[in-house]
């Protein structure tokens, strides 16, 4: 793994001079589908609650597909993350957070609650991206994977810091 911060991205330690320390931290992964978000999840406990997107379209529409379900989903995530946050618990959004609107979202509930954003962007080539997908019982049309990878890919570090996170962190899957 690489992080563009120092540390890593699951791990955070305090070290500003005065600073009052955040509540919890809120991570939002930035990925296309088919990098590895779930998989680099999985086995992670020190990333807190990790709430999904794709499971909640599960559990509300009719399979982690329904694109129709979206809306409901982030609901649903947003309403547990910040159930986790009022309690100081660390939350990681297992979602693209490819739009400005998603990574906005997640920013504010962690500005309700006294929480630190972090942002964690998912790398893998396009290549290996694609051939992932190819291989999941769910896939993602191709050319939706190619025009989010490529969104995410030109998401600058600088950009995301403007936009208001605290860390931004690079990981290779």
């Amino acid at each position: 793994m690489s992080a563009v911060s120092s540390g890593n991205p699951s791990e955070h330690q305090h070290t500003g001079g005065g600073e009052t320390p955040p509540r919890a931290w809120l991570r939002v992964l930035i990925a296309a589908p088919g990098t590895g978000k779930s998989t680099w999840c999985r086995d992670r406990a020190e990333l807190g609650a990790v709430l999904s997107t794709d499971r909640a379209r599960a559990e509300i529409g009719t399979g982690e597909e329904d694109q129709a379900a979206s809306a409901a989903a982030f609901d649903l995530v947003q309403a547990r993350a910040a159930d986790h946050l009022a309690a100081g618990r660390d939350v990681t959004i297992d979602a693209t957070g490819a739009h400005p609107r998603d990574r906005a979202r997640w920013r504010a509930l962690a500005a309700e609650h006294g929480a630190a954003p972090v942002a964690v962007r998912l790398r893998c080539s396009l290549l290996e991206t694609l051939r992932r997908n190819r291989s999941r019982p769910r896939r993602v049309p191709a050319l939706v994977v190619v025009r989010m990878w490529w969104t995410v890919r030109t998401l600058t570090r600088r950009r995301l810091r403007r936009e208001g996170f605290a860390e931004v962190y690079d990981v290779a899957t």
